[in-house]
């Protein structure tokens, strides 16, 4: 359920493309309304990860619940970890995803700079 999760998508997004082309054979099944299922639209959301280095699921996997997630990545751009924050979607907004956002990949880079893996992009 990589797709449709911040955490899996913020590991699915630095996998090699063999590792996504699996995920998408094995089915892009439809969780929520706002699940993505179609292969277009989760390659442009992983490179949408990869641009922004951080993952969003806004109501994807369980109604009612956002995530922001960020790498946690070694350097030559192997990810290690994940960090995440998740909230129910009446307390946490979409534009608070966003602004978590920040806050989440900054937390990222600390990590990896600590591990002395690299950068969390």
């Amino acid at each position: 359920q990589a797709y449709c999760t911040a955490l899996g998508k913020a590991l699915l997004a630095y996998q090699p493309p063999a590792v996504v082309e699996a995920v998408v054979r094995a089915g892009l099944t439809p969780r929520t309304p706002n699940t993505i299922a179609t292969p277009d639209r989760l390659d442009a959301e992983l490179r949408r990860v990869r641009r922004d280095g951080y993952a969003v699921d806004d109501e994807e996997y369980l109604p009612g619940v956002r995530a922001v997630s960020a790498p946690v990545t070694r350097e030559g751009g192997g990810t290690v970890a994940v960090i995440t924050v998740v909230g129910a979607s009446r307390r946490v907004s979409r534009g608070q995803l966003r602004s978590l956002a920040g806050e989440v990949t900054a937390a990222a880079a600390r990590v990896s700079e600590r591990l002395g893996t690299g950068s969390a992009r």
